[in-house]
Parts: C-alpha cells; sequence; structure tokens
C-alpha cells in the first residue's frame, strides 16, 4: 500500500509500481481486470477498482457477514464477486455483479468456487450435503 493506503501492484522482477488505486482501502482478493479492497481489513465498507484505471467501480456498505473466523473468503471473477461468512443463521454466501456492484444473490452455506458468470455453493446439514450452482 502506499503511504496514504492505496493499493498497489508491483513488478516482483523490478520492484517498480506497475498500478495504483486511486481509492484507500485493504486489498483482500482480485484477478486481472479488478482488486476487491476494504475500508480495514475485517470490517467496513467494499470497494472494486478497476485494473485499467485504478477507479472505483462500485462500493457497498459493509455486507454484514462475520469476518473474524477462517470460513471468510472471497473470490472475484470476470462477472462476479462472491463473499462467504457467518451471519445469523450460520454460513452464508453473498453474490454482486463486478460491473455495477448489485446483489445478485444471499445463499445459504459455503462459497466453493466461482467462474466467469456461475457461482458454486455447498448445502450442509445434518443430514444431507447439496451443492447449488447460481447463475
Amino acid at each position: 500500500m502506499t503511504s496514504d493506503g492505496r493499493p498497489q501492484l508491483f513488478d516482483l522482477a523490478t520492484g517498480d509500481a506497475v498500478w495504483i488505486g486511486t481509492a484507500a482501502g485493504v486489498p483482500i482478493d482480485g484477478d486481472d481486470q479488478a482488486v476487491l479492497v476494504r475500508e480495514q481489513a475485517d470490517r467496513g465498507a467494499l470497494s472494486l477498482l478497476d485494473m485499467a484505471t485504478g477507479t472505483i467501480r462500485w462500493t457497498i456498505p459493509d455486507p454484514g457477514l462475520e469476518t473474524t473466523s477462517a470460513s471468510w473468503r472471497t473470490i472475484v471473477t470476470q462477472s462476479r464477486v462472491a463473499l462467504q461468512g457467518w451471519d445469523d443463521e450460520g454460513p452464508a454466501t453473498q453474490v454482486y455483479d463486478s460491473t455495477t456492484g448489485a446483489e445478485i444473490g444471499h445463499y445459504r452455506g459455503w462459497l466453493q468456487a466461482a467462474g466467469t458468470d456461475w457461482v458454486a455453493v455447498l448445502l450442509t446439514s445434518v443430514r444431507e450435503r447439496q451443492l447449488d450452482f447460481h447463475d
């Protein structure tokens, strides 16, 4: 991060900064097109920064999922941002559109994987396990 808290990307061969975000935030995930940052590592609003320009694509309020356990997980893909954590009912996965930040869905269960236009969530109970795919 820069001295004013903006995320940056370095060329490991040269040590030179090759990308700097325009907004402050703790980087928590990303792909070749975007970087997901949070106001603080464990709480606060989430913003998706564009890799081409460094600007904010969108910002959402803190999603309210508990992040202090090992179950906190994120995946950023070309069209989806998925967050796994805990809410009042147990494990939950929230999915957002990478372009707009619009919430696509809130699903009970554990985030397993994601692709360009899908997310897989494992639903578990005492009696059964089921893998659901959402697009």
